[in-house]
């Protein structure tokens, strides 16, 4: 039988699934700017979006009044006042008398009689600051602590509910499939899987996009992120020209890092450039470049390429590791190898997009045996690209011992954690502008600040 390209062609668009397909259609309806992205996620604005099932209630002497013609939500207690522009006052005033804390939400607006468009102007202005979903933040939070997969300690409402759900998707499947770290081929699948989940949800219909500025050039769930960073020789910098890299800029100020760096002995965080290597193995290198699209030269990761199977067993390798240390009750190994995993992950930089989600979610189940809890994710992606084995490992010991809350409420705990936010961001400005750290040494040493 003759070779027949047209048949190959078919076979291939017959193998694609429709759920990646239709989360393809879905990127793309995605990509509209809405101004200056948030990258870190350390702004602490609503993102938790609500559901015709929600029951949603009202802040506590919220009412309704009107000024220059606009309607507005006050809180006169708390100072707060939103304006409702588009929604004359006495709808506003429906919503809010249908919005009685019993009723789910497409009962209150079949109750107070406004259209889908008009309750969604009010709830994209008062969700999250004035107008709550407690019950379905709660069935989340009871699961999955939402300061575990988050940069900075924020309020429940900060997080996008996509990401979270598919966060503990992620976490289920992974404790379910331990089995998997048995043999390097079933440790890569699992990976693929995983980062399929972190991006679709466990229905495969929960998507979600990442902040990350490739996720809106590329559709690739659980496709390894396979080439080469191009680079070529400059004046003044490198010319980088395609391929993969990771902005290494120094968030919370270079005299920040200066701090951190010399803290745990590792100067040459701050180099101009600096390769890695472990195990015989390339592990990547950051340096300053710029590329056709920059404005200027900035700090930059390049993961290491090819990706070999060595890369991975190493990985494999660290989180059997930390994974029986943990089961052991030997909480200084689980953490050393946790830090070895981290590090290895996020430098060989595996998916095109969500690896920090996707490595931090792994290590968060491991520290959860270990020590009883989880940690934000903090800048420690960014310190893993810059630093040494023997300073990162000492960087993350320290976020564990500062950010592991093993407080069960989730009230009590969300207070010690946005109590220690607060003094880190006093601390981090105090080394910005050449003072000492002082109080909140603990934390700034391992959080960063909001950039």
């Amino acid at each position: 039988m003759g070779h027949d390209p047209i048949a190959e062609r078919l076979d291939a668009l017959a193998a694609v699934p429709p759920e990646w397909a239709e989360y393809a259609r879905w990127l793309r309806e995605q990509h509209v700017s809405y101004g200056p992205r948030d990258y870190l996620f350390s702004e602490d604005r609503p993102r938790f979006e609500p559901r015709a099932e929600d029951v949603v209630v009202a802040l506590p002497g919220l009412r309704v009044t009107e000024r220059a013609g606009v309607a507005r939500l006050e809180l006169p207690e708390a100072g707060v006042g939103i304006d409702v522009p588009g929604i004359p006052k006495l709808q506003v005033a429906e919503a809010l008398a249908a919005i009685d804390g019993r009723r789910r939400l497409i009962e209150a607006r079949w109750e107070s009689g406004l259209d889908a468009e008009q309750m969604g102007r009010i709830l994209r202005v008062a969700f999250g600051r004035v107008l709550l979903a407690p019950q379905a933040v709660a069935a989340l939070e009871t699961q999955l602590p939402g300061s575990t997969l988050v940069r900075f300690p924020c309020a429940p409402y900060a997080i996008e509910r996509p990401y979270w759900e598919n966060m503990l998707s992620l976490r289920r499947r992974m404790e379910s499939s331990w089995n998997e770290l048995s043999s390097l081929e079933g440790f890569v699948a699992l990976l693929r899987r995983l980062h399929v989940v972190a991006l679709m949800g466990g229905d495969l219909r929960t998507f979600y996009k990442p902040a990350s500025p490739a996720s809106d050039l590329a559709c690739a769930p659980g496709a390894l992120y396979l080439d080469a960073p191009h680079i070529l020789p400059g004046d003044r910098h490198a010319i980088f020209v395609r391929g993969p890299r990771v902005n290494v800029s120094l968030v919370g100020g270079e005299g920040w890092y200066r701090a951190l760096s010399a803290s745990v002995g590792d100067p040459q965080a701050l180099d101009a450039e600096r390769r890695f290597e472990e195990g015989g193995l390339d592990w990547g290198t950051f340096l300053s470049a710029r590329s056709e699209k920059d404005v200027k030269a900035g700090d930059w990761f390049l993961p290491p390429r090819p990706m070999a199977a060595e890369h991975f067993e190493a990985l494999r390798a660290r989180l059997v590791r930390a994974r029986a240390a943990a089961q052991g009750g030997r909480e200084d190994d689980a953490i050393e190898s946790c830090a070895a995993f981290h590090r290895g992950f996020v430098r060989l930089h595996p998916f095109h997009y969500a690896n920090q989600s996707v490595a931090m979610n792994i290590v968060n189940a491991v520290l959860g045996t270990a020590v009883g809890a989880g940690i934000p994710h903090l800048l420690l992606d960014l310190l893993a690209l810059r630093m040494s084995e023997r300073g990162y490992a000492e960087v993350f010991r320290r976020a564990v011992r500062a950010w592991a809350v093993t407080e069960q409420d989730p009230a009590k705990r969300f207070g010690i954690l946005m109590g220690k936010r607060g003094r880190m961001e006093a601390a981090v400005e105090r080394m910005r502008t050449g003072g000492e750290a002082g109080e909140g040494a603990a934390e700034a040493l391992v959080g960063g600040s909001r950039g």
